[in-house]
């Protein structure tokens, strides 16, 4: 939630780890522009459920839709610090299919996602070919992300924006009932 305490880890463990806050808080969105100066931060890393229920969001991918991490982003970026957000579903499903939230990584320079439980449903009683298969379908769709011409990138940014929308809109009339 604070900077003085990432500063406080980075000195304890002095170069010997590698330090990538989590950012999962109003607190620490607040002091991001800090935290991406210290000494010793090698990453950053965006976690989106926690974020968007403690800003009273009622979905996870709100924090994306609306452009939040756009602005966190360029922050992160500046620096020259790689980050990531997550979670991902499997190509071709999820509330947001993962394919969307691919082309936001793509769009945002992201390096990296966790899996989501959506993705890792069923595939634990699987073989490992499996899982490796559903990566690949990921991986494939990242690259093609990253291949799209500014038409695309709008085109999916707005599928994403209008989607996460629609989601929350939904939930919405579901409290209200």
């Amino acid at each position: 939630r604070k900077a003085a305490e990432v500063a406080e880890v980075c000195a304890k463990v002095d170069g010997r780890v590698r330090v990538m806050p989590l950012v999962e808080t109003i607190g620490a969105v607040d002091c991001l522009s800090e935290v991406v100066e210290l000494p010793g931060v090698s990453e950053m890393y965006i976690g989106l459920n926690d974020l968007h229920l403690e800003m009273g969001l009622k979905f996870m991918f709100e924090p994306l839709a609306d452009g939040l991490l756009d602005t966190m982003a360029v922050t992160i970026k500046r620096a020259g610090l790689p980050f990531g957000f997550g979670g991902i579903a499997r190509v071709g499903e999820g509330s947001v299919p993962g394919e969307l939230i691919l082309a936001e990584h793509a769009r945002l320079g992201s390096s990296s996602v966790i899996l989501s439980r959506t993705f890792m449903r069923q595939l634990a009683s699987e073989d490992e070919h499996a899982f490796m298969r559903e990566v690949r379908k990921l991986r494939s769709a990242y690259a093609q992300s990253l291949r799209r011409n500014r038409e695309q990138i709008d085109n999916d940014r707005a599928q994403l924006v209008e989607r996460v929308k629609d989601l929350v809109d939904t939930k919405a009339n579901e409290t209200s009932v």
